[in-house]
């Protein structure tokens, strides 16, 4: 029985990481058309969107009653996206890091960081504080899109109407023929539109029903070992629905796209922090376990503080921090494998 669980477990991860690959390219290339800066998809777009697994695992599981592998998911992929993905990028790409990304991005996740130890200290994360992360994440979000450029493109009703004889007879605009072959391609643009749309709306679904088997095979599994369910949300679930920000992170380092690495790590432990918690626990109140409490959340504030300093010390991270963050990564799978089993 427990060899089909596993073999659930792999077929809907499978589902799950594609789906959010799919997701994500059509994303990506929606925020291309409307000129986002690289670093903004990373922080935004792309962040979000490989943060859909652990969205849906995390809400999914707290909807069901399973806090254990809500919790751990999110705090998993957060030590799992510092420690594996960015020491895994480092090595093989340089890093460059940004004065403004530090001060404004970093910073922050630091700080929603330590807010997220906070609320957890008790034992519990109910309504309330749900509502204060989703608030963090709602004014981060509108802060970005506020101050930084090229967010948006300014669409002109000229344009629309160049493509189309039928409201330009209508409205009496002069139109050009050069306009008209702009009206053309704007036509094209539109087509390619759709399709990234309906692209979105399948991915989605195959997100939501990925994650759905994705947490029912990963209980079956904890109750058959007679493990916590958070040791599986730690291990398997976390590095399992990571996998979307490892592609995205061995994509740009071959391409060497250091700044979209970094946004994509920073903006994803955001959106984890923020949105997949605040969802999680307005589905259902979080039941924080002693061990989540009084290791595992430090230990990612502990990544969290690595990761800045690293960043500080010479505005870029190497190969020598890469092994860093990945032998420290190694550290807390034995320590905490020693926590829960001795």
């Amino acid at each position: 029985m427990v060899l089909f669980d596993f073999g659930v477990f792999g077929l809907a991860l499978f589902f799950l990481v594609k789906s959010s690959d799919f997701f994500v390219e059509a994303a990506a290339r929606l925020a291309k058309r409307f000129k986002i800066s690289e670093l903004v998809i990373g922080i935004t777009i792309i962040a979000i969107g490989t943060s859909l697994p652990e969205l849906t695992t995390s809400v999914l599981a707290s909807a069901s009653g399973n806090s254990g592998i809500s919790v751990g998911n999110v705090v998993g992929s957060n030590i799992a996206n510092i420690g594996l993905i960015l020491g895994f990028a480092a090595i093989f790409s340089t890093i460059k890091v940004g004065a403004v990304a530090f001060r404004r991005d970093a910073i922050f996740l630091f700080l929603v960081s330590l807010l997220f130890l906070l609320f957890a200290s008790d034992g519990l994360i109910d309504s309330t504080d749900s509502f204060v992360l989703l608030l963090f994440f709602t004014f981060y979000i509108t802060y970005l899109i506020g101050v930084l450029p090229g967010l948006t493109r300014r669409l002109h009703f000229r344009d629309f109407l160049a493509g189309n004889k039928h409201l330009n007879n209508v409205f009496g605009f002069d139109v050009h023929e050069e306009d008209y072959m702009e009206g053309q391609r704007e036509t094209e643009l539109k087509s390619s539109l759709m399709m990234d749309i309906m692209i979105i709306i399948l991915s989605a679904v195959g997100i939501l029903y990925g994650a759905k088997y994705l947490v029912s095979s990963a209980v079956n599994i904890a109750l058959f070992f007679s493990v916590p369910d958070s040791f599986i949300a730690l291990t398997m679930v976390s590095i399992g629905t990571s996998l979307p920000e490892f592609s995205v992170a061995a994509s740009c380092a071959s391409r060497g796209l250091g700044n979209m690495i970094l946004g994509n790590v920073i903006g994803s432990n955001i959106a984890n922090t923020l949105l997949v918690t605040g969802l999680s626990g307005l589905a259902n109140p979080l039941n924080i376990s002693n061990v989540t409490i009084n290791y595992t959340l430090p230990y990612m504030l502990v990544f969290t503080f690595f990761m800045l300093f690293l960043m500080r010390s010479d505005w870029n991270l190497t190969k020598k921090e890469g092994i860093f963050f990945l032998s420290l990564y190694a550290l807390f799978l034995g320590v905490f494998t020693f926590v829960m089993y001795w």
